[in-house]
């Protein structure tokens, strides 16, 4: 467990540090509404999940590396909305991305009794 914990601790220390974040425009306006109305993202165009993940792929996913821990995968605009990102668009984006993939508004996955 010593030499793996060593391993990975090497392999984050070679990680470049990125000083510029990725700045990610969300129409959560958009997400909220059609998922209120019960629709399902079957394309991944509307829903915040798909609009990160969207983004992302299209930056090659350069925000997931980052070798600080003080650092965030992205920075979080939303749309027709006033307010600047200090850490909590970025924490209301990811609570959003967890309760969608907890609805029916994705298909990820499947609920189960258990």
């Amino acid at each position: 467990m010593c030499l793996k914990n060593k391993y990975l601790k090497t392999l984050l220390q070679d990680l470049p540090k990125d000083d510029k974040g990725n700045s990610i425009h969300i129409s959560r306006k958009r997400a909220l509404e059609l998922r209120k109305e019960g629709q399902v993202d079957t394309k991944g165009e509307w829903t915040v999940f798909a609009q990160v993940s969207k983004d992302m792929r299209k930056n090659k996913f350069h925000g997931m590396h980052i070798n600080s821990q003080n650092k965030r995968a992205w920075f979080v605009k939303f749309i027709g909305e006033a307010a600047l990102d200090d850490g909590g668009l970025f924490r209301e984006s990811i609570t959003e991305l967890c309760s969608e993939l907890q609805s029916a508004a994705l298909e990820l996955f499947i609920p189960s009794a258990n």
